[in-house]
């Protein structure tokens, strides 16, 4: 199934969006799917990231920073609206959720950049040298400074910042895509829940087993109440083009 991406007229107003067209030309590689989130995903992302105004983020699972770049651009547009003199609304939607806000918006996103072993992923280009590639994505589409990329488990590397994270006013908003075994969805809640705000979100991604061919994500909501009991009120989403499904928690206490 080959992806693609025409920039749709919701992301077109202006030429000096850099990042359309960096996703645009990675979307048209067979090797970004489904290895990538899809773009009506990524479109999902970006205006979960504009309505919740996080400035902190946690991202397991950079992957070919597809979804990195979604949510970079939705920070510079909520940023760009806090510019403007005029605004007459405010930006602060839900004060347990956002937090921080004395600080600029920053992703942390963690990947191991490990070869595939799905060996069709694992023999595309964009899979070798795969860290190099991705550094040089971000910078393309203009979003770099807004990202710092992490090398290594997440499990492990999460709570080595756990001190900076706190500092920051704690995270807002956690995507889990990486490690999709059990032990590694459940793994990266629970080294993302020490320092994310009651209010904050995680969105999980990959939780329909039968479509996406892995089942941690799927175990771990549906164990939520002993891994995380009386946390999280979570829905589930489902997706185009291939319902590999979405499931965005809210943590409660």
């Amino acid at each position: 199934m080959r992806l693609g991406w025409d920039i749709p007229v919701d992301f077109s107003g202006s030429s000096e969006l850099t990042w359309q067209h960096e996703l645009s030309a990675l979307y048209a590689d067979n090797g970004s799917w489904p290895a990538s989130i899809s773009p009506e995903g990524g479109a999902l992302l970006y205006w979960l990231i504009r309505n919740i105004q996080p400035r902190t983020i946690v991202e397991t699972g950079t992957c070919l920073g597809a979804s990195s770049i979604w949510m970079a651009a939705a920070l510079q547009a909520t940023e760009m609206e806090r510019a403007k003199p005029c605004l007459t609304r405010e930006l602060t939607p839900d004060p347990g959720g956002v937090g921080g806000s004395g600080h600029p918006p920053v992703i942390h996103t963690f990947d191991d950049f490990g070869i595939p072993e799905d060996q069709r992923l694992a023999a595309s280009p964009l899979f070798q040298d795969r860290q190099r590639k991705v550094r040089e994505r971000l910078e393309r589409a203009g979003v770099s400074d807004l990202i710092r990329l992490h090398v290594g488990d997440s499990k492990a590397n999460i709570p080595r910042m756990h001190a900076e994270l706190a500092e920051r006013g704690g995270v807002q908003f956690a995507f889990i895509d990486g490690d999709h075994s059990a032990p590694g969805a459940i793994g990266d809640l629970k080294a993302i829940e020490p320092v994310l705000n009651v209010g904050g979100y995680v969105l999980l991604h990959d939780v329909f087993p039968e479509v996406c061919s892995v089942d941690g994500p799927r175990e771990l909501l549906d164990g939520l109440a002993d891994v995380s009991p009386g946390r999280y009120r979570w829905c589930e989403i489902y997706t185009s083009p291939l319902n590999y499904g979405l499931a965005l928690l809210r943590r409660v206490r």
